[in-house]
């Protein structure tokens, strides 16, 4: 993995590899950033209206963690409902947990979505990608 930038894409704290989760559209998701160029790994509920691509993003947890750069990582997110229509997102990279939340506001995120890479001013390669009902 390597961070980049571009005359038109200038660093930011964001930039590097993140992970869709329950997508709905690109304005309702969750998105889980396994690594960034500032070293921490965050979830985040994105939500329709505002200024974010037409969503807003409130920010559920955070950790620092820190991925080699030349190196493979497994890494593992989890979804999991929970009573009370609260919903709780894990994150494992290398078979450590680094973050583990309760977002108690879900709305439609309680409902199953997509899933989905991403990469923000991020050269990256990935396999064995798989997604599975809980």
């Amino acid at each position: 993995m390597e961070l980049v930038t571009t005359p038109r894409t200038p660093a930011q704290p964001y930039d590097g590899v993140h992970l869709w989760l329950r997508f709905h559209s690109e304005q309702e998701c969750y998105a889980v950033s396994l690594v960034r160029r500032d070293g921490q790994v965050v979830v985040k509920r994105k939500t329709p209206g505002g200024p974010a691509n037409g969503g807003t993003y409130v920010t559920l947890g955070t950790a620092a963690a820190t991925i080699p750069p030349d190196a493979w990582t497994p890494a593992a997110a989890t979804v999991t409902d929970l009573p009370d229509r609260r919903v709780r997102i894990t994150l494992e990279l290398a078979g450590r947990r680094v973050l583990d939340v309760t977002d108690t506001a879900p709305g439609d995120l309680y409902l199953p979505g997509g899933v989905g890479v991403r990469g923000d001013n991020t050269e990256f390669m990935f396999r064995d990608f798989a997604a599975q009902p809980e």
